[in-house]
């Protein structure tokens, strides 16, 4: 992208997607990182593999983390006889006539596929001062049947704004039913305060952006009562977004044969990709609580050396952090 699109993306962003921008200057600002927990057989294969394996929607601990933020966008819609619809339809209308109606069209249309075709990986916000033990919380999440590690990872790869993998980052909201639906009267409140700029935008990206909206209001809202886990997703939607890099394979998880899409770890940077190689994306490892930490910290050691990451010695360590089984 030149300069001035880069600026209308940034733009549209502020507009149609605060809560994501809000989270992500937040995150920018203090250097912040993010973590994957998974357990240490995932772990070794991911940095083997040089690849990042995103499951289907249908495939997550909880199908129904999905389907919540489904409900509260159909209950928008028609909540007090579909008057939400109908405002929404009218700020845009002011700029694009019909291009609300037709973005909400092709949601409709593309709804099936968002719900059973989305492939997602999870990660987290991760602080400074989990560097030594890692996250109680969620070593009780991965570490009840099987070894959980910890993968820290730089964040400045799932903030380009490039097109080689066509998957995007978002940040997971925590919201009541009623702080979801007054995000959604906040978003429509500024498409008629920026009405002047949206005029000057093409049609077909007012009409993507009112689409992506839907998207990922959908796809990245869970319970409040998760907050704590300040999880990020990875979304991909190969139909919608499709790449050449992106490769779907048949792979059996815990026991469970299915189709999974495979990120290779590598760069492309004449498509604006870059960090993304284990050298440079990994920044530490955390093995959580185990009966061999020695063993496994020899093992993690020597497969980062492999995978080509400098000092491999110094981004390995054991959390001691104690867990009750």
């Amino acid at each position: 992208m030149n300069t001035q699109a880069l600026e209308i993306a940034d733009r549209l962003k502020e507009i149609f997607f605060p809560f994501a921008v809000e989270r992500t200057n937040e995150l920018v600002k203090r250097k912040g990182r993010f973590v994957h927990y998974t357990s240490a057989a995932n772990a070794i294969n991911i940095f083997n593999s040089k690849q990042v394996w995103l499951r289907s929607a249908r495939s997550m601990n909880d199908f129904m983390e999905v389907e919540h933020g489904f409900e509260y966008l159909l209950d928008y819609f028609q909540k007090n006889e579909n008057k939400n619809r109908q405002a929404l339809y009218d700020a845009s209308d002011a700029f694009c006539k019909g291009a609300a109606e037709e973005a909400i069209k092709r949601f409709d249309q593309w709804l099936p596929t968002v719900r059973y075709e989305t492939y997602i990986g999870c990660f987290s916000e991760h602080d400074d001062d989990e560097d030594a033990y890692g996250r109680l919380s969620m070593w009780r999440a991965y570490g009840r049947s099987s070894v959980g590690v910890a993968i820290v990872l730089n964040s400045a790869p799932f903030m380009l704004q490039s097109d080689a993998l066509n998957i995007f980052a978002s940040p997971v909201s925590y919201l009541s039913r009623e702080k979801f639906h007054e995000g959604l009267d906040k978003i429509v409140s500024r498409m008629i305060s920026e009405k002047g700029f949206l005029a000057t935008v093409p049609r077909e990206i007012i009409i993507n952006s009112i689409f992506s909206m839907l998207l990922f209001g959908s796809t990245c809202s869970k319970h409040p009562g998760f907050r704590e886990e300040r999880e990020w997703r990875v979304i991909a939607v190969p139909k919608i977004f499709p790449s050449k890099v992106l490769s779907t394979d048949i792979e059996t998880i815990d026991g469970v044969p299915q189709l999974v899409l495979k990120v290779p770890l590598r760069d492309v940077p004449d498509q604006g990709l870059v960090g993304v190689e284990i050298s440079a994306f990994v920044d530490k490892v955390i093995i959580g609580p185990s009966n061999y930490p020695l063993p496994m910290l020899d093992a993690f050691v020597a497969t980062l050396a492999k995978a080509g990451v400098p000092n491999a010695a110094s981004k390995v360590t054991v959390s001691n952090i104690p867990l009750r089984t």
